[in-house]
């Protein structure tokens, strides 16, 4: 019964071996993948190489502009300064045509309160 027991065992642990085994021609991204792949191995483990081998599987975003440079860039740039210097909108604003109040007017609370308080609702 102990000798079938040990069979099993190295069974098991040929079994685990032979899952990580790499091929020659293998690279660092295919043992990540196998060890994250095995189901065998903690969690954890696995995390940790899933996580190493996202840079490598997945691109990063980013953007890249393609600029027709005809080695003028001081002409280019001069050219964009001039052009925000003569579309500068003006917003003009007139006063309006009420009643003026002067400045103690605005700074003393009105007179006419409210007669009952306002309260938070609960």
């Amino acid at each position: 019964m102990l000798d079938k027991i040990n069979a099993v065992l190295d069974q098991i642990e040929e079994d685990r071996q032979r899952q990580l085994d790499l091929e020659p021609e293998a690279n660092s991204l295919t043992f990540l993948q196998k060890v994250y792949r095995n189901s065998v191995l903690p969690l954890s483990t696995r995390m940790r190489a899933a996580m190493a081998a996202l840079p490598h599987e997945v691109p990063k975003l980013g953007v890249s502009v393609n600029i027709n440079d005809d080695g003028t860039f001081a002409q280019r740039l001069d050219a964009a300064i001039e052009r925000s210097s003569q579309a500068s909108k003006v917003i003009e604003h007139r006063a309006s045509e009420g009643p003026m109040h002067s400045a103690s007017e605005l700074r003393e609370p009105s007179e006419s309160r409210l007669k009952t308080p306002l309260r938070r609702r609960a």
